[in-house]
């Protein structure tokens, strides 16, 4: 369900790097996203903060679970950022001020 609506927020398009995942994912979620998605997966990233920082020129979403700090200075080089996804709940590690929003 919440890869129908992230689909649907970030509407059809070809990118050249669409979704970023910086934490461990279901395969089949993954599976699912990627057949109508270009996205980076790899589950090491949150271990790598200049890596993540690397991939956000084009990335429209950033998915991530607990341990990805979702903050201003990542925010900044995610400038085309649409979504964040969250997999579990919680959003202490997520600076949802200053997230981009639709007014």
């Amino acid at each position: 369900l919440a890869l129908a609506v992230l689909l649907r927020v970030l509407g059809a398009g070809a990118w050249a790097q669409g979704v970023v995942i910086s934490e461990f994912m279901d395969e089949a979620a993954i599976a699912d996203l990627s057949a109508d998605w270009s996205l980076v997966y790899d589950p090491e990233l949150v271990d790598s903060p200049e890596d993540l920082a690397g991939l956000g020129a084009e990335a429209r979403a950033l998915i991530v679970r607990n341990r990805t700090q979702v903050r201003g200075a990542l925010l900044e080089v995610y400038p085309a950022l649409e979504v964040v996804g969250r997999l579990g709940v919680g959003l202490d590690h997520v600076d949802v001020h200053d997230v981009p929003h639709s007014e």
